[in-house]
């Protein structure tokens, strides 16, 4: 018998949202293969100078594809964790490191200011602070639709 599924929650992908940390810097020896996957980025751009081209780097199996929707988490030298707007993935670039693999991962986001990890949790309501600080897809569909329409007027 299928278990009951509350009402505004989905067991199943919703949007393809992945709030994600990002760390500055990249991997030893990635320089090069960086910049030729933002060189692929900007030339597969949707939109104009209203949007920024960002990248990021993921070690390990790359979960995201083109078209998801990625949320950036920055930890600041002071503390502070402020969250970027929801950015649309252009293009994953694999590079094998001395390592471990990596994958860099380009973005395309509204250029708008960035907003407060704990400004945006009390806005979407309760246990929205725990959910943010995960990395990987969201499941509940009513939280990504609540997450996303934070940044609808953009």
């Amino acid at each position: 018998m299928p278990t009951k599924q509350p009402i505004g929650e989905s067991f199943g992908d919703p949007a393809g949202v992945f709030p994600t940390r990002v760390w500055v810097g990249l991997p030893e020896g990635s320089e090069a293969a960086s910049e030729k996957g933002m060189k692929i980025a900007k030339a597969k751009r949707n939109h104009g100078r209203s949007y920024v081209l960002a990248d990021y780097f993921r070690i390990g199996k790359n979960i995201v594809q083109k078209g998801d929707k990625v949320i950036q988490i920055v930890e600041q030298p002071d503390g502070r964790r402020l969250i970027d707007a929801p950015a649309d993935v252009l293009y994953t670039r694999p590079w094998k490191g001395k390592r471990w693999p990596v994958t860099f991962i380009y973005l395309e986001h509204p250029d708008v200011r960035r907003t407060r990890l704990d400004k945006l949790a009390r806005r979407l309501g309760y246990g929205a602070k725990k959910k943010l600080h995960r990395d990987g897809l969201v499941r509940n569909r009513g939280f990504a639709e609540k997450l996303l329409a934070n940044w609808s007027q953009v």
